[in-house]
């Protein structure tokens, strides 16, 4: 494989612009909340605390207010137009007919006779 540098640097970087940085925050915080909620409470009561929305932790509102902010900044629109200029149609003369010729075969393909093949050689 060549180049992993440069391929993982890309990868790193088309996450970075589909929000993959938020999502490995909230990711964090989603974990740092269940160790937190599972050192009180049993397995199931821990994982409905940290996922139910109601008990957010301060990186869970560090996350929604910079998702909130990536959400109001609207890229700016570009308009642009694109003025085609079209050639004019060219006209192409008709094509000249040309008379097919087909050669005559003497006979028919039928009446061509092989000969049987000879019987391979024996060997003592």
């Amino acid at each position: 494989m060549r180049f992993p540098a440069a391929k993982s640097f890309a990868l790193i970087a088309c996450l970075h612009l589909m929000g993959g940085h938020w999502f490995a925050l909230q990711t964090v915080a989603w974990v740092g909340m269940f160790v937190e909620n599972r050192r009180e409470a049993p397995l199931t009561e821990a994982l409905e605390k940290t996922f139910d929305g109601e008990h957010p932790c301060s990186l869970c509102c560090v996350v929604k207010k910079g998702l909130q902010e990536e959400g109001e900044k609207r890229p700016v629109e570009l308009v642009s137009k694109v003025n085609a200029v079209l050639n004019p149609a060219v006209e192409l003369p008709p094509p000249v007919s040309v008379a097919l010729v087909y050669f005559e075969t003497p006979g028919e393909s039928s009446s061509i006779r092989l000969p049987l093949p000879s019987p391979p050689p024996w060997r003592a």
